[in-house]
């Protein structure tokens, strides 16, 4: 069954329609159109982007029953912060209570998710937090329950960029920094450092913006969005190592349009780490033009098929959160238990002392019992193994035997000639 991969990014809409690995229809949307004459200006946006979509997805011939949604970081909050070893049943209250410290929403106002990375030495835990508003998500499920289309994944789309990484057979072993940037588009970049795969740092930068260059048909001065990017890569990586200072990053891999290539190779030579670049003709066709927004709409579509070290799905922590299991339920019950293994210790201690103390009562008893049955006379009539009913039964037959010669010795009866 194909689905649909959907990249909603600052500037268009990326939907491609996916079966497998195979890629049946795609499509690119400018949702300028939503500010377009086209459309009332008074007409609420979600239902401006319904009927938008619907439209657009008639055209192109573009159906599908579900869909994964990749979402920018604007309306996705992605956090990293570190935690102390705690029991399962504590973390989830325990980790929203620290993510308030680096949010600016109430944790009431949010679906949450979060992955954990323990640190052995350090004996700690490495949170990767994820969340979004509950108002913004239910406006993008309505959107999709309008469309018919069943939402299955919604993840943040420099993650979903992952499974890129993976199926292109990078070693990310060790930290590795990974750049995904379109020259020639206006959404965002993103730089993600990870560590054996698992995200450190995230960042999204949105070089069209901060250069103050104007949205023209005339196309963005690429040189100029490349001094910006170095800048802004710089800035994170100073950023980074002063939050990670003994996690260094060893080379940066870019997933990059060829217009960037050879500027971010000298950037990363000149800034000591070794450059990697993916190769985009790899995923979706080798003739396919760069389109970062694609990719991510691509990857995202993908969920089902390649697995992500990411597993940060907010559809799926909102439906544990409105139905928490049985076994949590049975979890709760016991959540004020602790177990301490020093207590464990002393307690099968005290077991063995009772029972080394009985058997030192017991076996003197025993042995004077076995001198007992030794020493008793042998009775030629009785088994030495008979049991009391066996012996009582014995007494009673020879009573009733003296008890009839007694009787025949009273009555003495004589025989005479």
């Amino acid at each position: 069954m194909s689905r649909l991969g959907i990249f909603l990014g600052l500037r268009f809409v990326h939907a491609l329609q996916v079966k497998g690995r195979k890629v049946l229809t795609e499509l690119q949307i400018d949702r300028q159109k939503l500010t377009s004459g086209s459309l009332e200006e008074k007409v609420p946006e979600e239902v401006k982007l319904v009927a938008m979509l619907k439209d657009e997805f008639r055209r192109a011939r573009l159906v599908a029953q579900e869909a994964a949604l990749a979402l920018s970081g604007r309306d996705i909050i992605i956090r990293t912060f570190e935690m102390p070893l705690l029991p399962n049943e504590e973390l989830k209250g325990a980790i929203n209570f620290e993510a308030k410290k680096h949010i600016p929403f109430k944790i009431e106002e949010l679906v949450t998710d979060f992955q954990i990375k323990l640190d052995k030495r350090n004996r700690r835990y490495l949170v990767l937090f994820a969340a979004i508003r509950k108002d913004l998500l239910n406006s993008y499920l309505s959107v999709f329950s309008q469309l018919n289309i069943q939402l299955r994944y919604l993840e943040y789309s420099a993650f979903s960029l992952l499974r890129l990484l993976k199926l292109s057979g990078v070693n990310e072993a060790g930290i590795v920094g990974l750049v995904s940037v379109g020259c020639l588009e206006s959404d965002e970049v993103n730089f993600t450092v990870l560590e054996d795969g698992f995200p450190l740092f995230s960042r999204d930068i949105s070089i069209t913006e901060a250069s103050g260059q104007p949205d023209s048909g005339a196309g963005p001065d690429i040189s100029m969005l490349l001094e910006k990017l170095k800048t802004e890569l710089r800035i994170s990586l100073d950023f980074y190592h002063r939050k990670f200072l003994n996690k260094l990053i060893k080379n940066l891999v870019f997933f990059a349009s060829p217009e960037c290539r050879k500027e971010l190779e000298v950037f990363s030579q000149d800034i000591g780490l070794q450059p990697q670049f993916l190769d985009p003709g790899r995923f979706i066709r080798k003739d396919q033009a760069f389109n970062l927004g694609l990719f991510k709409a691509y990857s995202v579509g993908l969920a089902r098929v390649v697995k992500s070290p990411v597993e940060l799905n907010l559809l799926a922590a909102r439906q544990q959160a409105k139905a928490p299991s049985k076994t949590q339920d049975l979890s709760a019950l016991f959540s004020d238990i602790v177990i301490d293994f020093r207590i464990l210790v002393v307690g099968v201690i005290i077991c063995l002392v009772v029972a080394g103390f009985g058997l030192k009562r017991i076996l003197p008893v025993q042995q004077e019992l076995q001198e007992i049955i030794a020493s008793r006379p042998e009775v030629t009539t009785v088994s030495p193994e008979a049991g009391l009913e066996e012996i009582t039964s014995v007494d009673g037959d020879y009573r009733n035997k003296i008890s009839t010669l007694e009787t025949l010795v009273k009555k003495q009866l004589y025989l005479t000639e």
